[in-house]
C-alpha cells in the first residue's frame, strides 16, 4: 500500500535511446504545422561561440539580450549561456553541450494547455523551473539519449552522453525514467540511468562549473515556498473576476465565470440530484445519498457555497448540516457535460468564522476566524451503472488550501490518481508544499471495491525535502467518493501526518482519460502485496481433505504479509463467517507473486498454527506446498467465449520436493453454455503428464464463481503421457478472480507413476469473442413444440438418469433432429422433406417453424400443407442452481421481445408478435403481456403463470379480440423454459383457440433487462 522512494519502479515508455529519436520528433512537430515559433526567452549571459538553429535550419549566433524560440537548437561548444525563459525558468548550459527546446507553450495559454520539452542531447545543464513546472508538472519533460527527466521541484543539475544521464537534486523532487523503469530523488540526492539499467541513487553528482563571472542565479531562485505562479481559480477575465474551470461538450477544459458555477439544489419531490460529500475531518469515509442546498446568491464569495445536508435515506429526512452562522472561504465548482448532456459536477470550499447550527459530520462545529475546515461535495455516481472495465487517469481539478492544524496555509502542487477498475486498484500521488517544505504521498496498486462509489486509502508513504518526516516517519490517509457521469470526477479529503503536525485539505479531480481493459501476458509486481482488508477472497490451493479434492475455497477474508522482504505479501490468515480457516503460524514463504487480482506463493519450513483446509499443514525445509488466493469476481462475462492462457504460477513440485516443470496451462470457457475446456502439461524427471479436458459443464461457476474436475468424475479430465505407463489421475479446481472475472486462480494435483505433482497458476482472459450463430451439434438441449403439450428435455449435468435431448443443425441454424435420450430413446422432432421458415439463433437460443413437407413428431410421419406449421424454440435450459439463487434473492426483471416466428392459423399467416414477460423472482410468477397479429384480428394475451425449475406452462390465458371478448370464447396455452447461464432468455410456444373461427400458434423468444432487486 506504500511505495519505497528508494526502490525503481517499473515502467513501461515509449522513448528510444538514440539521439536521432529526439530531432526526429521535432521535425515530425514541424511536418504537422506544430507552431514552434514562440518566443520562449531571452539569453542573460553568454561566452564564447554559441549558436542556435532554427527549425529552418537556420544558424545564429547568441549574444546577450538574443531571443530563444521554440523549435531552437543550441549547441555551445567551448562556450557557456545562461537563458531566462519567459514563465520566470532558468537554464544555464555548459561547454560542449547540446539542447534543445523541443516546444515551448506558454504565452496566453490557459495552464492546463501549457507545456515544456526540452532535450539535452549532451553536455551539461542546470535549471530552475518557472511557471510551467510549477503548475503543470506533467507537461514538463527534459529528454536525454538515455532517460526522461520529469521535475516534482524546482531546480537540478544533468549531465549526459549517449550512454549515461546523471542527475543531481538541488531543491524539490526531481522523478527520472527510461524504458527499464523510473525513479524519483529528493533534495541532495543523485540519480544515474544507462542504456542497460532501470534509473538508481548514486553518490556521484553532476558537476557543472557556474556558468557566468558572478556564478550562476539558481541559488537566488531557489524555492523557498513562495510561488507566484497562477494556479487554479486564480486566471482572472478583463473586469477581475475570477474564473474557475470547467468541461464542454466535446471534453476540452474551459473557463466558467462564478456567477453560473453552482451545483442544483436537490429538489425535495424528486430527491434528485443525490449527492457524495467528504471532509478533511471526517474518519469513515465519504457519505453517499444526500440531499443538499447550496448557496444561489449572486455574491461570489458565497454563490455554491453548501448551505445545508439531509440524508435521502430517513424519513423524514435527516438533516446532516446546517451552516448556521459559518462563513464561506475560497468557493470553487467545476462542472463537466457529455456529448448526451449528462452533467457531472463537484465544488469544494472552506468553512470559517462562525458555529454550525447543525453538524452531524464530524468535526468541530465552532470555528475562529483562524481556523478552516474543508469539503468537497459532487453528485454522486449512478450505482446502477457500472464501471467500465479499464483504467482511468485523474488529474488535479482544484482543491482548498492545505491547513496546517486547521490554520496556516500551504500550497497544493499535485493530485493524481490512476484507477483500474478491472483489478479493482488504484495509483496514487499526492503532492503539497508547507512552510517551505515540499511533502509526497504515494501508493500504488491499493485495493478498493471496484463497484463501490466510494474508497478509502490508508497509510500512504510520504517523504519531504526536509526534515519533518526524520526520524518517524511521515503518512497520509485520504478519504473520497466518484461523482458524475460515468465516474468522471472525484472528490477526495486527505490529511497528511508530520512532524509539523497534520496538513490537511480537499480537491477535485477530473477525468483526462480512459485505457479500456487489455490484459496481456505479462508477469509484473512481483514484489508487492494484494490489500488488506479486502471485501472477499477466494483460494485455490491442492490440499486434500479427508482424501476429498475440493481444492477451490470462496467468501473468505485474508491478510499477509506487509513488512518488506521475501516474506511480503505471503498469506497469513484466512477467515470466513464462522471464524478461523487458516493460520500460517511458523510457516516460511517462498516465492510469493501479485499478479493483478492473483497472489501466489509456497508455504515451507514450519508449521500452520490453524489448518481447516487439509489435515494440519506441516513443511520441513525441503517440503514445498503451494497456494494461490485473490479478490473474488463479483461478476463474469456472463457470454460468449473466452481463453485464459498462463501467466505464472508456482513451481510445480514432484512429491513436494523436487521441481518439474509447467509446460502450458489454457482453460476456455464458454459462458452462454457453461462449459470448459482444458489442456494442462507437466514434466518431472523427464517424464511428461498431459491432462485434457473438453466440454466439461460447470454452471456453478455462475454461482458461486468456481470449478472443481477430476479424472474421478464421468467425462471431465483424462491423463496422458510418459509418466502415465501404469496409471495417471488428475484434481483440478479454480476460482474468477477480478472484477468480471478477468483472471483465474487454479490449484493442479496429478498422480503419476513417479509419485504425486502439485502446483497452482494463474491464468488472464484473452480477447472474448461471441459466440458462433449456430447451436452446437449433439449437445443437450430443451425444447418447446407446438407439436407437444409440454417441455421437452431439461438441464444435465451428465447425470444418464435426468431428462435429455440431443439436438442437430444444419449450417443455417436449423434444426434437424431432436431426440429424446431419457426417460426413452424417442425422436421427437425430425425434419424429414419440410421447408423451415423464420429461423433464427441468439445466444443460447434457436426458433423457426417447419413448413410445406414431412416431418416426423414422436416417431410418426405428419404431413405439413398450406399455412399449417410445426413452430419450435430449443436451447440450453438455466440451471436448477442458478434459478434456485435468482428465486431466493428475489427480484422482478422485464423480458423484452427478442425473436419469434410468424404466426399461423388455419385460415392463414399472421404478421407479427409484440409484447413482454415480467418476471417476479422472488413470487416464482411470469407476468404475460403478448399481442398476435393475424391481419384481420389482433389477439392480446395477458395472465400469469408458475415457474417449476427453469420451466413453466399456463393454460387458459386471459385472450382478446380486437381490444374485446371473443364472441365464441378464447383462451392461450404456453409453455416455455429459462435459458442461458444466468437466465438471460425465455423462449416459448403458444396456442391462441378462437372457438368460433380459428386456432394460432407460434413461437417466441425474449431478453431479460436489469433485475430490481427487493428493497431490504
Amino acid at each position: 500500500m506504500s511505495g519505497n522512494t528508494e526502490a525503481t519502479t517499473m515502467r513501461h515508455s515509449t522513448f528510444m535511446p538514440h539521439s536521432l529519436t529526439l530531432l526526429a520528433g521535432t521535425m515530425a512537430a514541424l511536418a504537422s504545422g506544430q507552431a514552434l515559433a514562440e518566443t520562449a526567452g531571452k539569453v542573460s549571459f553568454v561566452s564564447g561561440n554559441v549558436t542556435a538553429t532554427s527549425p529552418d535550419g537556420q544558424s545564429r549566433a547568441l549574444t546577450r539580450g538574443a531571443a530563444i524560440n521554440g523549435g531552437d537548437r543550441i549547441e555551445t561548444r567551448g562556450g557557456r549561456l545562461q537563458i531566462r525563459f519567459t514563465d520566470g525558468g532558468f537554464v544555464s548550459l555548459q561547454p560542449n553541450s547540446v539542447f534543445g527546446v523541443d516546444q515551448y507553450l506558454y504565452a496566453n495559454k490557459a495552464p492546463e494547455e501549457t507545456s515544456l520539452f526540452f532535450s539535452l542531447l549532451r553536455g551539461g545543464m542546470r535549471t530552475v523551473t518557472g511557471a510551467i513546472g510549477k503548475v503543470n508538472k506533467q507537461s514538463y519533460k527534459v529528454r536525454t539519449p538515455v532517460a526522461t527527466i520529469g521535475i516534482r521541484g524546482t531546480g537540478y543539475r544533468a549531465t549526459t552522453d549517449n550512454n549515461r544521464t546523471l542527475v543531481s537534486v538541488g531543491h524539490g523532487l526531481v522523478n527520472v525514467e527510461n524504458v527499464l523503469g523510473n525513479i524519483t530523488g529528493g533534495a541532495g540526492q543523485n540519480i544515474l540511468v544507462t542504456n542497460d539499467i532501470p534509473p538508481t541513487l548514486t553518490r556521484e553528482a553532476a558537476e557543472i562549473k557556474a556558468t557566468g563571472p558572478e556564478g550562476d542565479v539558481e541559488d537566488a531562485l531557489a524555492d523557498n515556498g513562495d510561488d507566484d505562479t497562477p494556479a487554479f481559480g486564480e486566471q482572472v477575465d478583463a473586469d477581475g473576476n475570477t474564473l474557475l474551470l470547467a468541461k464542454d461538450s466535446s471534453g476540452k477544459f474551459v473557463f466558467i465565470e462564478p456567477a453560473i458555477a453552482t451545483l442544483p439544489n436537490t429538489d425535495p419531490a424528486t430527491g434528485k440530484p443525490v449527492y457524495s460529500i467528504v471532509t478533511s475531518s471526517m474518519t469513515g469515509g465519504a457519505l453517499t445519498g444526500l440531499a443538499a442546498l447550496f448557496n444561489q446568491g449572486t455574491d461570489p464569495a458565497k454563490r455554491g457555497g453548501l448551505l445545508g445536508l439531509a440524508d435521502l435515506g430517513t424519513n423524514p429526512m435527516t438533516t446532516l448540516l446546517d451552516k448556521g452562522t459559518l462563513q464561506f472561504h475560497g468557493i470553487q465548482t467545476v462542472a463537466s457535460v457529455s456529448t448526451t448532456g449528462a452533467v457531472s459536477a463537484i465544488s469544494w470550499g472552506e468553512y470559517t468564522n462562525g458555529s454550525a447550527a447543525t453538524n452531524s459530520l464530524s468535526g468541530t462545529s465552532t470555528l475562529s476566524d483562524t481556523q478552516f475546515e474543508s469539503y468537497v461535495i459532487g453528485n454522486t455516481a449512478n450505482p446502477d451503472v457500472l464501471p467500465k472495465l479499464g483504467t482511468a487517469r485523474y488529474s488535479l481539478l482544484g482543491g482548498t488550501t492545505p491547513r496546517l492544524n486547521q490554520t496556516l496555509g500551504g500550497t497544493l502542487d499535485v493530485f493524481k490518481m490512476n484507477v483500474d477498475f478491472a483489478q479493482a486498484n488504484i495509483d496514487i500521488r499526492l503532492d503539497l508544499t508547507m512552510s517551505g517544505e515540499k511533502f509526497m504521498a504515494t501508493g500504488t496498486d491499493i485495493g478498493f471495491d471496484g463497484l463501490g462509489s466510494t474508497f478509502q486509502l490508508f497509510g500512504l508513504n510520504t517523504v519531504s525535502d526536509g526534515s519533518s518526516c526524520l526520524p518517524s516517519g511521515c503518512s497520509t490517509n485520504i478519504n473520497g467518493f466518484f461523482a458524475g457521469n460515468a465516474r468522471s470526477l472525484i472528490g477526495a479529503a486527505y490529511n497528511m501526518y508530520t512532524g509539523l503536525g497534520t496538513i490537511s485539505g480537499t480537491a477535485g479531480l477530473g477525468q483526462t482519460s480512459f485505457t479500456p481493459y487489455v490484459p496481456t501476458p505479462t508477469l509484473d509486481n512481483s514484489n508487492v502485496t494484494l490489500p488488506v482488508p479486502s471485501p472477499v477472497f477466494s483460494l485455490a490451493a491442492p490440499i486434500y481433505n479427508a482424501g476429498v479434492a475440493n481444492f477451490s475455497h470462496n467468501n473468505l477474508w485474508a491478510t499477509f504479509d506487509q513488512t518488506y522482504g521475501a516474506n511480503r505479501g505471503g498469506l497469513l490468515t484466512l477467515d470466513n463467517i464462522n471464524g478461523a480457516v487458516f493460520d500460517s503460524g511458523t510457516l516460511n514463504f517462498s516465492n510469493v507473486t501479485t499478479l493483478k487480482s492473483l497472489s501466489w506463493g509456497e508455504f515451507t519450513d514450519g508449521v500452520a498454527a490453524i489448518d481447516n483446509l487439509g489435515s494440519g499443514l506441516v513443511a520441513s525445509a525441503t517440503q514445498f506446498e503451494p497456494y494461490i488466493v485473490g479478490y473474488s469476481a463479483p461478476t463474469l462475462l456472463g457470454s460468449g467465449k473466452a481463453t485464459y492462457n498462463l501467466v505464472g504460477g508456482s513451481t510445480p513440485r514432484l512429491n513436494q520436493t523436487i521441481a518439474a516443470t509447467l509446460n502450458n496451462f489454457t482453460i476456455t470457457i464458454d459462458f452462454d453454455y457453461a462449459l470448459l475446456d482444458l489442456a494442462l502439461g507437466v514434466t518431472a524427471n523427464g517424464l511428461t503428464a498431459n491432462v485434457t479436458g473438453n466440454d466439461i459443464a460447470v454452471p456453478d461457476i455462475f454461482v458461486d464463481g468456481a470449478f472443481n474436475l477430476s479424472t474421478s468424475n464421468a467425462n471431465q479430465l483424462t491423463v496422458s503421457g510418459s509418466a502415465c505407463t501404469s496409471f495417471c489421475t488428475a484434481d483440478i479446481s479454480g476460482f474468477f478472480a477480478g472484477v468480471g472475472g478477468t483472471q483465474i486462480g487454479s490449484a493442479y494435483s496429478i498422480l503419476t507413476d513417479v509419485g504425486t505433482i502439485k502446483g497452482v497458476a494463474a491464468l488472464d482472459i484473452g480477447t472474448p469473442s461471441s459466440s458462433a450463430g449456430v447451436l452446437p451439434d449433439a449437445k443437450l438441449y430443451t425444447m418447446t413444440t407446438t407439436a407437444s403439450a409440454a417441455v421437452l428435455g431439461g438441464y444435465n449435468y451428465g447425470d444418464p438418469m435426468s431428462p435429455s435431448l440431443q439436438a442437430d443443425f444444419n449450417a443455417n441454424g436449423e434444426l434437424v433432429s431432436a431426440t429424446e435420450l431419457y426417460p426413452s430413446t424417442n425422436t421427437r422432432l425430425q425434419n424429414q422433406t419440410a421447408s423451415v421458415a423464420d429461423v433464427g439463433t441468439r445466444k443460447t437460443l434457436s426458433w423457426g417453424r417447419f413448413v410445406n413437407g414431412d416431418v416426423l413428431i414422436d416417431g410418426s410421419p405428419v404431413t405439413l400443407a398450406g399455412p399449417d406449421s410445426v413452430h419450435y424454440v430449443i436451447g440450453q435450459e438455466t440451471p436448477a442452481a442458478m434459478m434456485s439463487a435468482l428465486v431466493g434473492q428475489g427480484g422482478t426483471a422485464t423480458y423484452s421481445l427478442g425473436g419469434h416466428t410468424t404466426p399461423t392459423g388455419i385460415n392463414g399467416v399472421g404478421s407479427s408478435v409484440s409484447g413482454n414477460l415480467t418476471v417476479d423472482f422472488g413470487a416464482a410468477t411470469i407476468g404475460v403481456n403478448m399481442d398476435v397479429d393475424m391481419g384481420a384480428n389482433l389477439y392480446g394475451v395477458t395472465g400469469s403463470m408458475g415457474i417449476a425449475g427453469a420451466q413453466f406452462a399456463g393454460t387458459g390465458l386471459s385472450t382478446t379480440i380486437n381490444g374485446g371478448s371473443c364472441p365464441s370464447g378464447c383462451s392461450t396455452d404456453i409453455n416455455g423454459f429459462f435459458s442461458g447461464q444466468q437466465a438471460q432468455q425465455i423462449g416459448l410456444t403458444y396456442k391462441i383457440s378462437d372457438f368460433g373461427t380459428d386456432t394460432i400458434k407460434g413461437a417466441a423468444t425474449f431478453e431479460r433487462g436489469d433485475i430490481t432487486l427487493p428493497l431490504p
